[in-house]
């Protein structure tokens, strides 16, 4: 929806324009409204909703895998019809919250392969 009237006490999640495309979200058919600055989803997104969405579509067809060698096997005509999940599950992709409203320090940090190459880890410290 395009409206401008979020209800009083309504929880919502509140997401920087930079960070989402609104075609994203009407695909995923969840409501929300479209602001100068962001974009407000009508409802609270948790990071498994997050995580969820991302695995679903952090894919490759097959053709791709296999002209860049990372699947064995001649190509196929069915090849750029199937696809592979490239995150084996959603609790494989990590996302954190921290700081403020300024979408400038967001960020993304690429694993390369969970499991694979890299592996999240978190180190306490006092200041």
């Amino acid at each position: 929806t395009k409206g401008r009237d979020i209800p009083v006490g309504a929880r919502w999640t509140k997401i920087d324009r930079r960070l989402v495309n609104p075609e994203a979200l009407e695909e995923a058919k969840e409501r929300f409204e479209e602001r100068m600055d962001c974009v407000i989803v009508l409802r609270v997104l948790t990071k498994q909703d997050i995580q969820k969405y991302l695995h679903q579509r952090i894919k490759k067809s097959k053709h791709d895998l296999k002209t860049v060698l990372v699947l064995p096997g001649e190509i196929t005509d069915a090849d750029s019809q199937e696809f592979v999940n490239l995150i084996e599950s959603p609790e494989d992709i990590m996302v954190v919250f921290a700081g403020g409203e300024e979408a400038d320090m967001s960020s993304v940090i690429p694993s390369w392969g969970p499991k694979v190459s890299s592996t999240s880890t978190t180190k306490s410290f006092e200041i």
